[in-house]
């Protein structure tokens, strides 16, 4: 049987544009499909990631190089962290933006935006936290009563009343003998710490019988300043 070479290029023509336009369209969908995929992959990749960390300051007197603070200086931090309400805190992206604070015996609750964030201690001057109370029971009462026996007749005898009995009894409320440069920092959250201003003379990731600390670091202020790098539990 012969075969229309007119019929046989009419079908060969119409082959070739099918295919043609399937491959088009494919083309159009795969497209589509990359495109979504770069749109939801950058999306995701931009979205920042959000953590926080509890973290306290407190003032440092004798410790051991060894083994760290006392057990009662733990027992008083983590009286803190568990009963006494948190003021929000959103840590700097740089050292340059990080907020100061000043404050001990408060734990603040830090916000990181991304993988970490900076946050300053400065002493504050005025007050060295008012650890010390100003309550050295002074009152002007070194018990003086302007009581010493003079009765004009001078009666010294040393008896100003004063038996050093100036009632200190080292009674600073917060038993507050801390060399004024070192502080201790507190997180519940291991491994959240850096110090990249200040000098650590000790930390530990272990802390035993506090369900709110899991680890500190006693650090000697750098100019009466500190800064440290933290990282939070998202």
């Amino acid at each position: 049987m012969a075969v229309n070479p007119r019929s046989s290029t009419r079908r060969k023509l119409l082959a070739t544009s099918g295919s043609v336009a399937l491959l088009g369209l494919a083309g159009c969908l795969g497209g589509d499909d990359d495109e979504n995929g770069d749109e939801n992959g950058d999306e995701n990749g931009d979205e920042a990631t959000e953590s926080t960390v509890t973290l306290l300051v407190e003032g440092v007197g004798d410790y051991d190089d060894d083994d760290g603070l006392s057990d009662g200086d733990v027992d008083h931090a983590c009286g803190h962290k568990e009963h006494d309400e948190r003021d929000p805190l959103t840590a700097g992206a740089s050292e340059d933006d990080a907020p100061t604070i000043s404050d001990t015996h408060q734990p603040f609750e830090v916000t990181i935006e991304g993988d970490s964030g900076y946050v300053a201690f400065e002493v504050d001057d005025h007050d060295h936290d008012d650890d010390h109370d100003h309550d050295h029971d002074h009152d002007d009462d070194h018990d003086h009563d302007d009581d010493h026996d003079h009765d004009d007749d001078h009666d010294h005898d040393d008896d100003h009343d004063h038996d050093d009995d100036h009632d200190h009894d080292d009674d600073h409320d917060h038993d507050d003998d801390h060399d004024d440069d070192t502080f201790a920092f507190f997180s519940d959250v291991e491994g959240a710490i850096e110090i990249v201003d200040g000098h650590v003379e000790y930390e530990t990731d272990t802390v035993e019988d506090c369900d709110y600390i899991e680890e500190y670091s006693i650090v000697e202020l750098h100019d009466e300043r500190a800064v440290l790098r933290l990282a939070g539990d998202s």
